[in-house]
């Protein structure tokens, strides 16, 4: 619905009937070009002073001292190449005047900062409001279905659809240099077949099976974006050229995610039932499979990506002091990650068995009873192009310390492995349902029941597919919280990956690497179900349902970080900056790891010191628990429906957290939790025209002008999502921390979000900075879901209206109006909820789109 113009429509094709083999026919083509500029959005783009290297307008009041008892401002920026020791940590001086010379500039990154518009408001926070580049879809969609009735027993159909689309998606309205524009290129053919076997009047069969393949083609080929990394002087060290994704603390990011990522998929599955009457009884047994193949090929990151983190220029330990945009200039990258090319084809399989019974007991009640049992064949490659992290093989480079890569296969250097995961047997789901009639007006059900679900790890996309030696996407950080950078991207990015193919255990040593799958079987993700309602037929043919929705799901995919430092260890303080070699490490008794280490001293107490992060991104320790208490009213009538739906829920999830090692089971608030939501919607057709109740006997061209009126209409409320407050401390070798709640101290401005805009200063911020500080060197926050406080609320009317002229029995012409947003309400997204971007804290990124309407004609015959 964000696009406001559309050409074209279906051409439908009649239906074609031949009475002897009773064959039915049908067709159709749609052809649409979709126009359209988006939503609105607000950016942070940098300031004429900030790309001269003027950083004066950013320093405000002192916010503490360094570690050699110096002031230090908020702002300030503070020059990395004077980085020294001092005591126990590390000082800088800062730029004169808060100026970064231009002789020191990186001129790769002074050729991507044209790239920026120009403010068009005041200030450093939401300083440039918008529209989204124009986006435009071109789209070809053909079907067709066909019906054989063999006999009074047999029937036969079939179907299919194809559709070619090509899409142009633009973010922002920087230039195309650095935008990041995807072109998309998707085709899609999809076939499908039924059959059904009339056995006997008590028994009946049914075949489906359908095979589904698709192609999607995408990237900034035939952009300025696809090569404009080369043109900027960013070309050492990278596998493409195009722009890259590049993210920088308290400025809006630029850049693509790659230059090509073609992924051609199949699926088919087959489900085959067998219904049989008997009694009081209604069984059904039946069988279902699907079979998924993906071959991904992608450029995926190949350009790298790039961090450039407040850390770069700040005091060292003093939070609020520096800025990214400094070290931006400077090029003095945090962290960035670097990928290679990737070609892997994957191949997955679930198979389901299930047995159910209807038994109607009495008139009054029936029971419904079931089992099923789902078994999932885990992914595996093609070619046993699969490696990842495993915590038990042994790192000869690492001095035998455990950790090293893994790779499936047989035969040297692997692990006798080909499927991701083991299969896991236990997936047997019962379920239970109960209904009763209390009277001819009101009914009664309840429900339980276990549902099986396969992990994201045996149907994962094949661009998720761990294959380290024949493809790696490696990582490096800076290593003392930003003291020393990981590098400047004016030398290139590091040279972390080794020439591939290589099945090395050691390969990725001294990068962040991802553990996958495991040695063993992961039980599947299972939700168990339950509910209660109650339905009331009321007078007007008005029915009332209120229903108890409870859904208690474990073993959800969750990301667990395998490599952070002990929290024990913080209290060592800024000596975990120091290197592990330095006299304050030797005095303080800490151990170089291995031979050959090199690195902080947070680094060396790490659990697996020969890695940056370890993530394991198919950990199955997530869960969640969601209750709900649901009101529908409905009305269907020949002329008129009406639907209204209430829910007022809850859901609860086990969230992130700070540390691995204070990772704790409680229950947090989740960010997708909406305590309430209201749905309408309804359809009326006028009683006016023939066979109405009014004007039914006017003439022929009366008819026409009064007859065909449909009305209709969808409205949503929906309460706003949790504020989830962030903070920009960064503990060394831990996750940042959480930001630390000022107690008594409102977090809500008071300002409504209708009074909401962005432009005007006064009115600009929806929370309140001064709720929140920043931890203490070395410490934990205390707060990470905001009580009592929400961000703004979704309100949305869309209205359509439509009138038929029939032309002849056989010919109908078709004119309506679709309405978006009907009363032009503004809907604010995006809110910045980083405690440590003091200038955009507390805004909104981006507004709904105006009201639109469209237009349509169609002609059937």
């Amino acid at each position: 619905n964000q696009y406001g113009l559309v050409i074209g429509g279906p051409i439908l094709i009649p239906k074609v009937y031949n009475g002897k083999n009773r064959t039915f026919f049908f067709g159709s083509y749609d052809g649409f070009k979709l126009r359209g500029i988006g939503q609105g959005q607000t950016a942070i783009v940098p300031t004429q002073q900030m790309r001269n290297g003027d950083f004066s307008g950013l320093l405000g009041a002192q916010i503490g001292t360094d570690a050699a008892g110096r002031p230090v401002n908020a702002g300030q920026v503070f020059d990395p190449a004077t980085t020294r020791p001092s005591g126990s940590g590390f000082i800088r001086d800062p730029f004169p005047g808060n100026i970064v010379p231009m002789n020191r500039q990186s001129s790769i990154s002074q050729k991507f900062q044209e790239g920026y518009p120009l403010p068009n408001s005041v200030g450093t926070g939401i300083n440039w409001v918008g529209p989204r580049a124009a986006q435009v879809s071109n789209i070809d969609r053909m079907s067709q279905k066909v019906d054989h009735q063999i006999s009074l027993k047999h029937r036969l159909s079939g179907a299919d659809e194809i559709v070619f689309r090509k899409t142009q998606d633009n973010s922002f309205i920087f230039s195309p240099a650095i935008r990041d524009t995807e072109i998309v290129n998707q085709k899609l053919y999809r076939f499908r077949a039924n059959y059904t076997w009339v056995m006997t009047p008590s028994l009946l069969f049914n075949l489906r099976a359908s095979y589904t393949r698709g192609t999607w083609d995408a990237g900034p080929g035939g952009t300025i974006s696809a090569t404009y990394a080369e043109v900027a002087g960013l070309t050492k060290g990278l596998n493409a050229t195009y722009t890259p994704l590049t993210a920088i603390d308290g400025v809006t990011g630029f850049g693509s995610r790659y230059a090509q990522f073609l992924r051609i998929g199949t699926g088919a599955p087959i489900n085959t039932d067998l219904s049989w009457t008997t009694g009081h009884h209604n069984f059904k047994f039946g069988a279902e499979f699907l079979q998924q193949i993906m071959t991904n090929v992608a450029s995926t990151g190949t350009a790298g990506t790039y961090s450039f983190r407040d850390l770069g220029t700040n005091a060292p330990t003093v939070t609020g002091s520096g800025a990214g945009y400094a070290s931006f200039l400077l090029g003095e990258v945090n962290d960035g990650t670097m990928s290679t090319f990737r070609d892997v084809k994957t191949t997955a399989r679930r198979w389901g068995l299930y047995a159910q019974d209807s038994w109607k007991l009495t008139p009054k009640l029936t029971l419904n009873y079931g089992i099923r049992w789902d078994i999932v064949n885990p992914l595996h490659e093609s070619y046993n192009r699969m490696g990842a992290f495993n915590p038990g093989v042994v790192n000869a480079a690492a001095g035998n310390l455990p950790g090293a890569l893994t790779f499936w296969g047989d035969g040297a250097g692997r692990n006798g492995r080909t499927a991701i995961n083991d299969i896991y047997w236990g997936a047997i789901g019962p379920r239970l349902g109960i209904a009763y009639a209390l009277n001819d007006k009101t009914n009664i059900r309840a429900y339980y029941g276990i549902l099986y679900s396969p992990l994201n790890s045996n149907f994962i996309q094949g661009e998720n597919t761990p294959n380290y030696g024949w493809a790696a996407t490696a990582g490096t950080a800076t290593l003392n919280n930003g003291v020393t950078p990981a590098f400047n991207w004016n030398n290139g990015f590091p040279a972390i990956i080794p020439p591939l193919p290589n099945l090395s255990p050691d390969s990725l040593n001294g990068s962040s690497v991802n553990f996958f799958g495991g040695e063993g079987g992961k039980k599947a993700a299972r939700a168990s179900n339950i509910g209660f309602s109650i339905e009331r037929t009321l007078p007007a043919s008005f029915v009332v349902r209120t229903e108890y929705v409870g859904k208690l799901v474990h073993g959800l995919t969750q990301a667990v970080p395998w490599n952070d430092l002990d929290s024990k260890y913080l209290a060592l303080g800024a000596l975990l900056n120091s290197s592990v070699t330095s006299p304050q490490a030797i005095a303080a008794g800490i151990r170089v790891p291995f031979p050959g280490f090199v690195g902080s001293v947070a680094q060396s107490l790490r659990p697996f010191p020969q890695f940056l992060n370890i993530g394991e991104n198919d950990s199955t320790q997530g869960f969640s628990t969601y209750h709900s208490l649901e009101v529908t009213v409905q009305r269907r009538m020949a002329d008129m429906t009406f639907l209204a739906a209430y829910t007022a829920s809850k859901l609860l999830f086990g969230g992130s957290y700070q540390a691995a090692q204070l990772r704790t089971t409680r229950k947090q608030l989740s960010d997708r939790d909406r305590p309430q939501m209201l749905n309408m919607s309804a359809s009326y057709d006028l009683p006016l025209g023939k066979g109405k109740k009014l004007l039914g006997g006017a003439g022929p061209v009366a008819q026409q002008i009064v007859g065909g009126w449909r009305v209709a209409a969808i409205m949503n409320y929906f309460a706003g999502l949790p504020v989830i407050a962030s903070s920009r401390v960064t503990l060394p070798a831990i996750a940042a921390a959480w930001p630390v709640s000022v107690a008594g101290t409102p977090v809500s401005t008071g300002l409504g979000c209708s009074a909401y805009n962005p432009q005007n200063a006064s009115t600009n911020r929806y929370l309140n900075l001064g709720a929140f500080a920043a931890p203490a060197p070395f410490t934990f926050g205390n707060i990470r879901t905001v009580p009592n406080v929400r961000d703004c609320p979704s309100l949305n009317e869309n209205l359509t209206v439509q009138k038929d002229f029939r032309l002849t029995e056989t010919v109908r012409l078709q004119f309506g109006a679709e309405i978006f947003n009907l009363f032009n309400r503004h809907q604010w997204f995006g809110l910045n909820q980083d405690t440590g971007n003091t200038a955009a804290f507390g805004t909104f990124a981006s507004a709904s789109d105006p009201r639109t309407i469209q237009l349509h004609l169609k002609l059937e015959f």
